[in-house]
C-alpha cells in the first residue's frame, strides 16, 4: 500500500524535541514516506540526523493557518491523490507507546476518513490530532482542502475543517469512524481531557501535550476545574503506567525536560481552591425541589434585584450605560394588518395585539468597553443595556443573579482594540429560526447599508441555519462566544431592532426576502405542500395521520422541513402556491413564497400567537387560521370537520 504520513509541528528551538522524535520514529513502520512539516528555522545537526537517518523529509513552511494551514500547503506541494492512505497528525498529543495497537484495528476496518477519538462537540466529527485518509476518500478530502484554503482563526479552523471536514464526508456517504471511539459522550467537555483516564484504559497510545507540559490558558483553567480535573502531570503519568508495561512507554522525565513549565505554583494553588469550591458547590445543585418551585424562588429573587436596581437608577446611584447613537435614514412609522381571509369577528380580541403598531426607527448604538455573553446580553460593570434585549421584561432574569454567574464561574476575554464588533444576535435569535430570520436578519441587512470592515459575533455552537443565511450576506468576519464565556468588546456597534417583540417591520423584512430570493434564484416545482412537524418535540398535530390523509386527497406534497438546507428551503417555497401547517418556526418560510401565495395556520385556541398571520400581511400573502384544542401541554388536535371546510375555502378562494 502506497502510503505517505503529514506530520505538523511548531517550536522555536534549533533541537527537535525528544518526545517528537519518539512519536516519528513510532510512525516510520506504518507509512512508506513520513513528511515533517514545520516552522522555519535552522536545525542543529543532531536534529538533521536523525531525519536522515530515520529516512524523513523535512518541510519547511510559513507559520499560518494551524496544522490545516500547514496540510493545505502540504497537498499542494504533493500530489496526494497518488497514495491508498494518508495521514494527518500533530504534535498537540504525546505519543507513549507504540501504535500498533491501532494500526491493527485500521487494517480491519472499512472507513474511508478515520482516527483516534471521535467527538459529539457541535456535530459527530473526528478530532484532528491523527487522522487517516484512505483511498476512496482522498479526492475529495483534496478538493475540500483546495475550496477551503487557509483559515487563520483558530475557531473557525475548528469548525471549517475539524468539524466540517467530518461533517463534508459524511454528507458525500463516506464511512467514519475512530479506534477509540467515545460517540456515546455527549457531554460539553472536550474528551481528550475529561475521558482521558478512561481512553487510556482503553487503549489509546496519545495523551495530550498539554496534561503533561501544564501549559493552560486561564480560559482552560476554568473549564478544567469544572471537569473537576487533576492537572497534575504525574497523576497522569502513573495512570499510563498502569495500563501499560514501564519498559515499553515513553521515557516521561525526558518529555518533562522538554517543556518550560509554564504554570507558577499561585497559578496551581488557585486552580486547586477553585476546583475544590465547585466540587463542594456541585452537590447544592443536585437538590431536587419541584421545578416549578424552584424557578418561582428564583424568580422572585430576581424580580427583588430589579427593583432594587430600578431604585438605584432612579436615585442615581447607578447610572445607565453611556452610548452614542448613528441614525438612519429610516423613522419609525404606523402599521396596521389586515385580518385573516377567514376572520371570525367572535376572535377579535385575539388579534388586537398586533393589528397595529408602530415599527421601530433605524439606529445603531455605539458602546465602549461593553461585555457581551453567549445569550447577547450586553453588560458594563453589573448594568445592563436593555436596547440589547428582546423585550424589557428579560432585565428581571438576565438581571444582577445572571450577571453575577458570569463573572464568578464564567471566563471571560477581550477582544481587538482595533477592530469594530457588531452584535445582531439575542437570547432568542442564538436558537430560533423565526427570531433570526425575521429579527436579526433585518437587523444586519440594516446595518451592512451603513458600516463596512465589520465583524459579526455570533454564540458558538450556532445551528447551521444562521451561517448559512450569513453565507448568502457574505459574512465572513465572525467572532464566536463560547458558552461558558463573555468577551469583552472595545467598540461594540448594536443595529436596533426594527419592530417590537412578536412583531414586524413590513419594510424590513420585504428587504430581507428580496434579498435573499434575488440570490437563491432557483425554483422546485413543488405547489401545494404540508409541512408536518411529526420530528419536533413541541406543537405537533396529535390527530396528523388524519390530517394527512385529508391533504394528499387535495393533491398536497408532505415536507419536512428539519431535512433540507436553507437554500434549498427558499427554492422549495419561492413555487408554493398553497401551505398548510402546525404553528411554528417552519411558518417563517412563507417570507420566500409568491405575494398572494396561501398559508392556511393550525394554532392552539387558549393561547394563540399571530405572530405569522402579521408576517403574511406584511408580504402580502393570504393567511387562513383554524384554532385547535390542546393535549401533552401543546400538541394538537385539529377538527376534521373544520379542517375541510377551510381546506375548501382556502382552494376555492
Amino acid at each position: 500500500m502506497n502510503s505517505i504520513c503529514f506530520f505538523c509541528s511548531y517550536f522555536n528551538e534549533s533541537a527537535i524535541p525528544y518526545y517528537i522524535k519518539f512519536y516519528l520514529e513510532n510512525l516510520t513502520p506504518y507509512f512508506d514516506e513520513i513528511i515533517f512539516i514545520t516552522n522555519e528555522k535552522q536545525l542543529d545537526i543532531e536534529s538533521n540526523n536523525f531525519l536522515v537517518e530515520k529516512n524523513i523529509k523535512l518541510n519547511y513552511v510559513v507559520n499560518e493557518g494551524w496544522d490545516f494551514g500547514m496540510w493545505y500547503k502540504a497537498f499542494k506541494l504533493y500530489d496526494i491523490k497518488d497514495y491508498e492512505r494518508i495521514g494527518l497528525v500533530n504534535d498537540s498529543c504525546i505519543l507513549f507507546r507504540k501504535p500498533d495497537e491501532f494500526f491493527d484495528w485500521l487494517d480491519k476496518v472499512d472507513y474511508d476518513y478515520c482516527g483516534m477519538v471521535d467527538s459529539n462537540a457541535v456535530s459527530y466529527h473526528l478530532q484532528s490530532f491523527f487522522l487517516i485518509i484512505n483511498k476512496k476518500s482522498v479526492p475529495d478530502v483534496f478538493d475540500y482542502f483546495m475550496q477551503q484554503g487557509i483559515v487563520k482563526d483558530v475557531k473557525d479552523v475548528i469548525r471549517i475543517y475539524e468539524i466540517g471536514l467530518s461533517k463534508y464526508l459524511l454528507q458525500k456517504g463516506y464511512k467514519l469512524g475512530a479506534c477509540y471511539s467515545i460517540s456515546d459522550y455527549f457531554g460539553e467537555y472536550s474528551p481528550t481531557y475529561f475521558l482521558s483516564d478512561k481512553l487510556i484504559a482503553k487503549g489509546l497510545p496519545l495523551i495530550k501535550k498539554k496534561i503533561i507540559s501544564c501549559s493552560y490558558r486561564k480560559d482552560e483553567l476554568f473549564t478544567l476545574a469544572r471537569m473537576n480535573f487533576n492537572i497534575q502531570p504525574n497523576n497522569h503519568i502513573e495512570i499510563i503506567k498502569k495500563y501499560n508495561n514501564d519498559n515499553s512507554i515513553i521515557n516521561f522525565e525526558k518529555v518533562k525536560s522538554d517543556f518550560k513549565i509554564e504554570m507558577s505554583l499561585y497559578d496551581k494553588i488557585s486552580y486547586n481552591l477553585k476546583r475544590n469550591l465547585i466540587r463542594l458547590l456541585r452537590p447544592f445543585y443536585k437538590i431536587t425541589l419541584p421545578k416549578r418551585i424552584v424557578n418561582k424562588g428564583f424568580y422572585l429573587i430576581d424580580l427583588l434585584l430589579s427593583k432594587m436596581t430600578d431604585i438605584l437608577f432612579y436615585i442615581k446611584i447607578f447610572r445607565k450605560i453611556p452610548f452614542n447613537k448613528i441614525s438612519g435614514s429610516e423613522p419609525e412609522f404606523k402599521t396596521e394588518h389586515i385580518y385573516p381571509i377567514n376572520y371570525n369577528p367572535v376572535d377579535k380580541k385575539l388579534f388586537e395585539h398586533s393589528k397595529k403598531y408602530s415599527t421601530i426607527s433605524d439606529e445603531i448604538f455605539v458602546l465602549k468597553n461593553a461585555s457581551v455573553t453567549n445569550s447577547g446580553i450586553v453588560t458594563n460593570g453589573f448594568k445592563m443595556f436593555i436596547p440589547a434585549l428582546p423585550h424589557p421584561i428579560f432585565r428581571i432574569s438576565f438581571g444582577f443573579r445572571y450577571i453575577l454567574k458570569q463573572k464568578i464561574f464564567y471566563s471571560s476575554r477581550r477582544l481587538d482594540d482595533k477592530k469594530k464588533y457588531v452584535l445582531i444576535f439575542d437570547l432568542w435569535s442564538k436558537n430560533n429560526y423565526y427570531h433570526w430570520v425575521i429579527d436579526s436578519l433585518s437587523r444586519l441587512y440594516n446595518i451592512k447599508k451603513k458600516m463596512t470592515d465589520f465583524i459579526v459575533l455570533l454564540p458558538e455552537k450556532s445551528p447551521g441555519f444562521i451561517n448559512e443565511t450569513l453565507a448568502l450576506f457574505d459574512i465572513k468576519n465572525i467572532e464566536y462566544i463560547g458558552e461558558k464565556e463573555f468577551i469583552k468588546v472595545p467598540d461594540l456597534y448594536i443595529q436596533n431592532y426594527t419592530a417590537g417583540s412578536g412583531r414586524q417591520n413590513p419594510l424590513a423584512v420585504n428587504r430581507v426576502r428580496e434579498f435573499v430570493l434575488n440570490r437563491v434564484n432557483t425554483g422546485i416545482g413543488k405547489k401545494f405542500i404540508y409541512v408536518s412537524r411529526a420530528n419536533q418535540k413541541t406543537r405537533r398535530v396529535n390527530n396528523e395521520n388524519e390530517i394527512i390523509a385529508i391533504v394528499k386527497e387535495y393533491g398536497f406534497e408532505i415536507v419536512f422541513f428539519e431535512n433540507i438546507n436553507f437554500e434549498d428551503q427558499v427554492s422549495l417555497m419561492r413555487n408554493v402556491k398553497c401551505l398548510i401547517t402546525s404553528h411554528g418556526a417552519n411558518l417563517t418560510n412563507i417570507l420566500f413564497m409568491p405575494k398572494g401565495a396561501k398559508v392556511f395556520e393550525l394554532i392552539r385556541a387558549d393561547k394563540p400567537n399571530f405572530c405569522y398571520w402579521s408576517l403574511a400581511s406584511s408580504i402580502g400573502i393570504n393567511y387562513y387560521y383554524q384554532l385547535c384544542s390542546i393535549c401533552n401541554k401543546d400538541h394538537l388536535i385539529v377538527d376534521t370537520k373544520q379542517f375541510i371546510d377551510n381546506i375548501n375555502s382556502l382552494l376555492k378562494g
